[in-house]
């Protein structure tokens, strides 16, 4: 194997993994909106939406509270994560619990329900163990535990070809046995039991994570609230639309994604808080980066994302191949904002980062609930573009903050 591969200092197994999740995720997803209808591709995409959302509530923030105990405070990886599994376990039954209250009292809801939940609970798990992998620079193990989210999604749409599954309410089912048979046994094989003397109380956890869960949270809210909205409101045609859209977007834009946030993320805890020169240097070299990766692919999309959809598409996704041209500023903006969203979650920025995107995700879900209901994905381009410059703006200033920071440090020297 070369050497360059073996060299986990530099991150090459999380390039290597991300690059094959990155073609596993567009190869699922491709196969799912040529297999279902506009609609149920619709439907399914904001479900997905949902589960992503109850994965980091169940995560609990597992990346930076395994970083800031492992790393920063030398904790025990073997005991953090005994807690972690502990808290899986938690929110598994209580999702349960809440999976079969719902089935009784809205049992139209119920299927969906059950797939958000154990689609939320994969997720989870396998975020929890790849942060582990990641709280000990194991690069190798973090590109595998990218992977393996993907393989599980790929072996449920096999088995879904197998039994001939059609019915949308049959597929989120039949789905959720596979996720949830897929958990059980990942969880049985990697999961580390609690020791009887926890390191850390469920209280800790909560309270640690608490500005990383809320902003990933609000993150999904802002980024996706379109897509659900359209959802909501009986528009299931065009959800498909921007669903495609958003997974041609979010396949281009994973490789700097993981990037940032499994190599950069360290980088940007070990600039002391003085050290504001040296963080603004490396922020604005990662958002040039960033514009040089972006604008080209902007561009291309701009001219040629229209006769590509329809190429692939032919006269399905009618309103994709109309309006993915325009999304090439939104791609754009959001390029932007991934070195941004990674510098801000250092400990001294990371409740700004917090407030900021909570305050971008009010923003946009009054303006998806405003335009979308009556203008479709017209409606949700303008909401994306208000998302994406107020967020770039909100995260900038956010950062700019380490500045007075560095100040008020060396005033009290």
């Amino acid at each position: 194997m070369p050497k360059f591969l073996r060299d986990t200092s530099h991150g090459s197994w999380v390039l290597l993994g991300t690059g094959v999740t990155a073609l596993l995720s567009f190869l699922f997803q491709a196969i799912l909106s040529m297999t279902l209808s506009d609609a149920d591709f619709g439907y399914l995409s904001s479900a997905m939406v949902w589960g992503v959302t109850g994965s980091i509530l169940m995560s609990l923030g597992a990346q930076n509270v395994l970083l800031n105990y492992v790393k920063r405070q030398k904790g025990n990886r073997q005991d953090i994560l005994g807690v972690f599994s502990h808290i899986w376990m938690q929110h598994m039954g209580a999702s349960a619990l809440a999976c079969g209250l719902i089935y009784v009292i809205f049992p139209e809801f119920g299927a969906q329900i059950v797939f958000i939940a154990s689609f939320a609970g994969l997720l989870s798990l396998f975020a929890i163990i790849g942060a582990g992998q990641q709280a000990i620079d194991h690069f190798r193990g973090v590109g595998t535990w990218l992977i393996l989210p993907e393989l599980a999604k790929l072996f449920a749409l096999l088995v879904l070809f197998i039994f001939g599954v059609s019915q949308p309410d049959h597929i989120g089912l039949l789905f959720a046995v596979v996720f949830l048979a897929i958990s059980l046994g990942v969880f049985l094989r990697c999961a580390v039991p609690p020791r009887r003397t926890k390191t850390l109380s469920y209280r800790d956890v909560v309270t640690t994570s608490a500005p990383y869960v809320l902003s990933g949270v609000m993150f999904m809210v802002y980024h996706r609230s379109p897509l659900v909205v359209l959802a909501l409101v009986h528009r299931p045609v065009e959800a498909g639309s921007l669903a495609i859209i958003y997974f041609f977007m979010s396949a281009l834009l994973l490789l700097p994604t993981a990037y940032s946030q499994r190599f950069l993320l360290g980088r940007w805890h070990s600039f002391p808080l003085e050290d504001f020169s040296r963080f603004s240097f490396e922020l604005r070299r990662q958002l040039w980066k960033m514009l040089l990766f972006s604008l080209p692919i902007g561009a291309i999309i701009f001219l040629f994302s229209g006769d590509f959809l329809q190429f692939v598409y032919q006269d399905r996704y009618a309103a994709a191949q109309t309006y993915a041209p325009w999304f090439a500023s939104v791609l754009v903006l959001k390029s932007l904002c991934i070195p941004l969203q990674a510098a801000t979650s250092v400990d001294d920025l990371k409740w700004r980062k917090t407030m900021c995107i909570c305050i971008v995700a009010g923003l946009t879900i009054g303006a998806a609930f405003l335009l979308t209901p009556t203008l479709g994905l017209k409606g949700a381009f303008l909401a994306a573009v208000l998302a994406e410059s107020a967020l770039v703006v909100s995260l900038a200033w956010a950062a700019y903050q380490r500045k007075a920071g560095r100040q008020i440090v060396q005033t009290s020297a």
